[in-house]
Protein backbone atom coordinates (compact mmCIF):
# COMPACT_ATOMS: atom_id res chain seq x y z
CA UNK A 1 0.00 0.00 0.00
CA UNK A 2 1.44 3.53 -0.60
CA UNK A 3 2.41 5.25 2.29
CA UNK A 4 0.63 8.96 2.74
CA UNK A 5 2.61 11.95 4.02
CA UNK A 6 -0.82 13.65 6.03
CA UNK A 7 -1.49 9.94 7.68
CA UNK A 8 -0.23 11.02 11.20
CA UNK A 9 -2.71 14.13 10.69
CA UNK A 10 -5.75 12.42 9.47
CA UNK A 11 -5.01 9.81 12.53
CA UNK A 12 -5.04 12.72 15.01
CA UNK A 13 -8.21 14.40 13.26
CA UNK A 14 -10.48 11.46 13.43
CA UNK A 15 -9.07 10.53 16.99
CA UNK A 16 -11.71 13.13 18.01
CA UNK A 17 -14.20 11.38 16.31
CA UNK A 18 -13.68 8.28 17.68
CA UNK A 19 -11.71 6.16 14.78
CA UNK A 20 -8.18 6.06 14.26
CA UNK A 21 -6.18 5.00 11.18
CA UNK A 22 -2.79 2.40 11.65
CA UNK A 23 0.21 2.43 9.36
CA UNK A 24 -2.08 -0.22 6.78
CA UNK A 25 -4.74 2.63 6.17
CA UNK A 26 -7.26 0.63 7.98
CA UNK A 27 -9.80 2.79 10.06
CA UNK A 28 -9.82 1.16 13.78
CA UNK A 29 -12.59 2.07 15.80
CA UNK A 30 -12.01 2.87 19.44
CA UNK A 31 -13.25 3.64 22.96
CA UNK A 32 -11.68 5.47 25.51
CA UNK A 33 -12.06 4.84 29.37
CA UNK A 34 -10.03 6.00 31.84
CA UNK A 35 -8.06 7.78 29.75
CA UNK A 36 -6.63 4.63 27.69
CA UNK A 37 -7.98 4.02 24.49
CA UNK A 38 -9.13 0.46 23.36
CA UNK A 39 -10.06 -1.16 20.10
CA UNK A 40 -13.65 -2.05 19.80
CA UNK A 41 -14.07 -3.10 15.86
CA UNK A 42 -12.27 -2.67 12.72
CA UNK A 43 -14.55 -0.59 9.39
CA UNK A 44 -14.37 -2.86 6.67
CA UNK A 45 -13.47 -0.65 4.03
CA UNK A 46 -9.82 0.24 3.75
CA UNK A 47 -8.37 3.32 2.56
CA UNK A 48 -6.25 2.09 -0.87
CA UNK A 49 -5.38 5.32 -3.06
CA UNK A 50 -5.01 8.95 -2.24
CA UNK A 51 -8.18 9.63 -4.05
CA UNK A 52 -10.16 7.56 -1.86
CA UNK A 53 -8.35 9.45 0.81
CA UNK A 54 -9.37 12.74 -0.08
CA UNK A 55 -12.95 11.82 -0.33
CA UNK A 56 -12.85 10.60 3.43
CA UNK A 57 -11.12 13.54 4.34
CA UNK A 58 -13.99 15.95 3.00
CA UNK A 59 -16.81 13.81 4.15
CA UNK A 60 -15.09 13.62 7.57
CA UNK A 61 -14.36 17.78 7.17
CA UNK A 62 -18.46 18.20 6.62
CA UNK A 63 -19.57 16.00 8.87
CA UNK A 64 -17.38 17.80 11.71
CA UNK A 65 -18.73 21.59 10.78
CA UNK A 66 -22.02 19.83 10.19
CA UNK A 67 -21.60 19.24 14.50
CA UNK A 68 -20.08 22.17 15.06
CA UNK A 69 -23.19 23.77 13.55
CA UNK A 70 -25.79 21.67 15.85
CA UNK A 71 -23.86 22.53 19.21
CA UNK A 72 -23.41 26.67 18.69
Amino acid sequence: MKKYKNLKNLDEAMKSCGMRINEKGEIIIIGERDGKEYKIGQAKKRIVNEKELKKFVKKADNQEKERTKKTN
